[in-house]
């Protein structure tokens, strides 16, 4: 690149765009600062638009955060998606703030790369109930409610979920599956415009994977104004993916009213969701006195199944596949990875990491071009 290039991406520096490059590296300030050789209250006066670094500084900052100089420059473009809302995380106390805001930065780049496949392919519309909004007032049975409501407006045939990641995708609802990116701060969702993103912790056996999936699922639908780490409504999210994906009157006859391991098994293969969350569900069902649900769970603890139920597998994988298919159709038509890597000016491996689940190679979501 050309000085006389690198002065013209400095002229049109935007500020927001360097604040989320370093949060997406999981820099501090001085961290960054430090890297370049400026000083941290620079860096700040670049992020607040009180001033615009030089080219030379520019092109430092492109070096240093893995981005290319064109990345920083207002195209006039990118800015909807900026301010709305915040992430649901789940515990605050088990997350530092720059890992927060790593996660989100990440997710706000993985925006970016869907508004861009927007433009060229027919991604499903978002199709959910509206005006559902709960309260933290409110009781369990409307959580209850709004669950079986849901999957009566989707058409969905009673019993389990058979893929709880398509379903999202076909619903109009991205989402993302990522790796080590995401490992501390557990799945997350957020709204970018009128399309909802979700983020999976990838290293999660596919119980929990799914139970997450409906969890992220229930804030997009009950909670209008999130706060991370509210108890409260990390419990309503947590009771609607319960009542989603094991509906009352599906499951309420087939949990055991005592400690049969081998049925909790079985029934954990049919439904796709931990033992745990099967104990838990029969103690709501009143299928499990608390005795012998704490019973349980004080075993599952002892064996150190809590988290990762290695004595109870469940096979199988849900990738994410609606992104994957939008590149197929377009490289169909001669568009590649890289071309969409140049046009959203963010780095072809992260395109690439943003779109593509290895996991399942056999996209099943119909696309079609606009």
């Amino acid at each position: 690149m050309s000085v006389d290039q690198a002065r013209v991406y400095a002229s049109l520096f935007d500020p927001f765009r360097l604040k989320v490059a370093r949060e997406a590296m999981g820099l501090r300030k001085t961290e960054l600062a430090k890297r370049i050789g400026m000083t941290p209250a620079v860096l700040t006066q670049y992020e607040s638009g009180i001033s615009k670094p030089s080219a030379a500084a520019l092109v430092k900052l492109s070096m240093a955060l893995g981005q290319s100089v064109e990345f920083f420059a207002d195209d006039g473009r990118r800015s909807g998606a900026r301010g709305h809302g915040t992430a649901f995380f789940r515990s605050l106390r088990s997350t530092r703030q720059i890992q927060r805001d790593k996660a989100q930065a990440r997710a706000f780049l993985m925006s970016e790369v869907v508004d861009e496949l927007r433009r060229r392919v027919k991604l499903p519309e978002l199709n959910i109930m509206e005006n559902v909004h709960v309260s933290e007032s409110d009781d369990p049975e409307v959580i209850e409610q709004r669950a079986e409501a849901l999957r009566a407006f989707w058409n969905m045939a009673p019993g389990p979920v058979p893929n709880m990641v398509r379903l999202l995708e076909a619903n109009g609802i991205i989402v993302v599956r990522c790796n080590v990116d995401c490992r501390e701060v557990d799945a997350f969702s957020r709204w970018y415009g009128k399309t909802p993103l979700v983020v999976l912790d990838d290293g999660k056996p596919l119980d929990r994977l799914r139970f997450d999936a409906a969890h992220e699922l229930g804030h997009i639908l009950l909670h209008a104004d999130p706060e991370s780490g509210n108890a409260i409504l990390e419990a309503q999210a947590h009771g609607f993916a319960a009542a989603f994906l094991m509906p009352r009157n599906d499951i309420r006859h087939q949990l055991p009213t005592r400690l049969l391991w081998p049925i909790f098994r079985e029934l954990k293969k049919v439904w796709g969701v931990s033992v745990a969350a099967l104990l838990r569900r029969a103690l709501d069902l009143g299928r499990l006195t608390e005795a012998t649900f704490r019973r349980a769970m004080m075993t599952l603890s002892k064996l150190n199944q809590r988290k990762n139920e290695t004595m109870f597998p469940l096979d199988g994988v849900e990738p994410a596949v609606l992104l994957r298919m939008a590149v197929e159709v377009l490289e169909a038509k001669g568009y590649t990875v890289a071309d969409l890597a140049r046009d959203t000016k963010l780095p072809a491996p992260f395109v690439r990491e943003a779109v593509f689940d290895e996991a399942d190679p056999r996209p099943t979501v119909e696309l079609s071009p606009t």
